[in-house]
């Protein structure tokens, strides 16, 4: 998958590798002096647990404007970019597709199926091809089965079957045995209510699993945007609100929706980017936009404001719900 970067003139430009990462070009933007020009990168040191900075390269006007490299890095790395000129850097993500297809044929051997469907049944609703769906004995009964069960609640009497005169005895076995089977259901089951009983044991157990929500400057407030993102103010900061141009630092934990299982998360280095440029996913320039320092927002991010139907495999995969809790530094 094809990478690029931008580094502007002396501005530090920083990177979260999702994926392995192989840099194979950097090329010098308009330049108006002869100098040579330095590609600075600031990375952390996982032995001495120390950010460390070097040089990958250099670039002159008069010289190599452009030079080919064959530097990789990891995914998860934090990176910091810079140089005293625009450079342009490309080079591309190391994706194993192998490990994907692996998991998306396990994700299939594991796939719910509809109650009542066979494999072979969703196959072919899938490709819009006709099936007879299977069913009990009892679904398979007309109307006038039915139009005569109603007619026997009603009256609530005893019905001796051989006096229905002409009516088939397959027909008559049918609607006695419907008959048998709602009568042995409880009054409030079969007036489509539920009993008082459960309703409150399932309050109760509802009221129980509700975790509870951190307590901020104010209660947690919650919006969806037109785009889907749902945003939850948990904790109000202090001072201006950011806007797009401006380079935030945060700290995150992002996590999937669907198992809660974190896939992505800052340590003692928190994450700094240009809001509203593209540098972070669609969701992240829209939700970290007006957050003021020391807020603190947990934001729900769709397929389509996150990694879309690719995924960002093996950690996060196609059309994944995201959910971060992000914490504004600066």
């Amino acid at each position: 998958m094809f990478w690029s970067l931008k580094i502007p003139a002396n501005t530090p430009t920083p990177l979260n590798c999702l994926e392995d990462l192989r840099i194979s070009q950097a090329t010098l933007g308009e330049c108006k002096d002869d100098k040579r020009h330095f590609v600075k990168i600031t990375y952390m040191d996982l032995i001495e647990d120390e950010n460390r900075t070097t040089i990958i390269t250099s670039l002159s006007k008069n010289g190599e404007s452009s030079k080919t490299l064959d530097v990789c890095f990891d995914r998860s790395d934090s990176l910091t970019f810079k140089c005293t000129a625009d450079v342009y850097l490309c080079g591309s993500y190391i994706i194993d597709l192998s490990n994907f297809s692996e998991e998306e044929e396990e994700e299939d051997e594991g796939m719910m199926l509809p109650e009542g469907w066979t494999h072979d049944q969703v196959e072919k609703y899938l490709s819009g091809q006709d099936f007879v769906e299977d069913s009990d004995e009892e679904d398979s009964e007309d109307e006038e089965d039915e139009q005569k069960i109603r007619e026997i609640e009603e009256d609530d009497e005893v019905l001796e079957f051989k006096d229905q005169g002409d009516v088939p005895q397959d027909i008559l076995a049918s609607i006695e045995k419907k008959l048998n089977k709602k009568r042995k259901q409880p009054d409030s089951k079969r007036a489509g209510k539920e009993p008082e009983k459960k309703k409150a044991k399932r309050r109760d157990s509802t009221e129980e699993k509700t975790p509870e929500k951190p307590q901020g400057k104010k209660a947690a407030r919650t919006k969806k945007t037109k785009s889907g993102l749902i945003i939850e103010d948990v904790q109000i900061g202090k001072g201006r609100p950011c806007t797009p141009g401006k380079q935030v630092t945060v700290h995150y934990i992002g996590r999937l929706k669907k198992n809660n299982k974190v896939f992505d998360r800052t340590k003692k280095q928190p994450f700094e980017f240009r809001l509203g440029v593209g540098e972070v996913i669609k969701g992240w320039d829209e939700g970290v936009r007006g957050m003021k320092s020391g807020g603190k927002r947990i934001l729900t991010i769709p397929p389509k404001l996150g990694y879309g139907k690719r995924g960002a495999p093996p950690d996060i995969p196609p059309n994944s719900t995201l959910v971060f809790e992000i914490t504004l530094v600066r």
